[in-house]
């Protein structure tokens, strides 16, 4: 009976032990890597369609429903995509059409989308 009692005990202190050595490193992992689901740039050939639900401006942040392409509706908060800051558009009404260019941490990154033209520009 005592052998019992000191192999459950021996089983509870590497429990223990192993808890307290593998949460924090799972924790760890878990923090290091938790922005590698957060981030999603699309190929050129794959980027996406949208409406925009809510206008959006460069102080407001607007939304864009996105539909097609295989998914189901979805709607993600939406920001004006402008790499840089001195760039000309600075805002976009409701209802406007717009490709979405990247999804980071749940915001899409919009620009407006424009009719393929059928001219060709000679050089």
């Amino acid at each position: 009976m005592f052998i019992g009692l000191l192999f459950v005990a021996a089983i509870l202190v590497l429990w223990l032990l192993l808890s307290l050595v593998f949460i924090p490193i799972f924790n760890l992992l878990n923090h290091l890597l938790a922005h590698a689901d957060n981030s999603t740039v699309m190929p050129q050939n794959d980027l996406l369609m949208g409406t925009l639900t809510l206008g959006v401006s460069d102080l407001v942040t607007g939304e864009v429903m996105i539909s097609g392409g295989g998914r189901a509706r979805q709607t993600y908060a939406a920001r004006l995509y402008q790499p840089d800051q001195d760039a000309e558009l600075s805002a976009l009404p409701k209802g406007a059409r717009v490709v979405v260019v990247s999804v980071i941490k749940g915001i899409a990154y919009v620009i407006p989308f424009q009719e393929p033209t059928t001219e060709l520009h000679h050089a």
